[in-house]
């Protein structure tokens, strides 16, 4: 009958356009999926490239600290090798027997001297000496580079590492030896550096 082949007709057409929109709508969940793998892949290439930036980063933070630790430790024990050798410097000073001692005097009283009639104040506590003896062998010395000899022991003596002061009136010129390694010490730092490591302290 007529309406038999109409009524399969409209099936058949609603088949097709059905079978269309589910194959439209198949393609597009597979597009849909493709671009989300592609977006998923881009994101982990991202963020696998900004962990090993950071990782980079971390590790180059990681080696400036251990660097600067490692400077920092060496700087310290070079400072320490450099107190040592003054410290022994001192102590082969303190420990001079009395002949190398009286001619460190004498020297000292030569460099030291400005007009050479100054009171001398020997250490309280000091090697025993013959500083009369010492002072008159300095004063001819002085008298004979036309300055004056008249270097006098004071009554008055210091805590003092050794060595002596020179007074005269207000004036005094401190001679102890623990300074004048200090003082040594400020011109010579750089050279006993250089001794040391064959290299400039900085």
């Amino acid at each position: 009958m007529a309406i038999d082949r109409i009524t399969k007709k409209i099936m058949e057409d609603a088949e097709a356009e059905a079978k269309e929109i589910l194959a439209k709508a198949d393609n597009e969940i597979e597009t849909v999926k493709a671009d989300t793998a592609k977006t998923v892949t881009e994101i982990e290439g991202k963020a696998r490239e900004e962990a090993a930036k950071e990782a980079e980063q971390q590790k180059r933070r990681i080696v400036s600290r251990a660097q600067a630790e490692m400077r920092k430790e060496l700087l310290a024990e070079k400072q320490n090798l450099i107190d040592e050798s003054f410290r022994k410097a001192f102590a082969s000073l303190a420990e001079l027997n009395a002949e190398k001692y009286s001619a460190l005097m004498k020297k000292l009283f030569l460099q030291s001297v400005e007009e050479g009639d100054e009171e001398v104040i020997l250490a309280s506590h000091d090697k025993g000496i013959d500083w009369s003896g010492l002072l008159s062998d300095v004063n001819r010395q002085l008298s004979a580079q036309n300055r004056k000899g008249a270097l006098a022991l004071s009554g008055e003596t210091r805590e003092m590492a050794g060595g002596f002061v020179l007074r005269k009136g207000r004036k005094e010129i401190n001679c102890d030896l623990k300074l004048i390694v200090e003082s040594m010490r400020e011109a010579m730092e750089f050279e006993v550096a250089n001794i040391l490591w064959g290299e400039r302290a900085s």
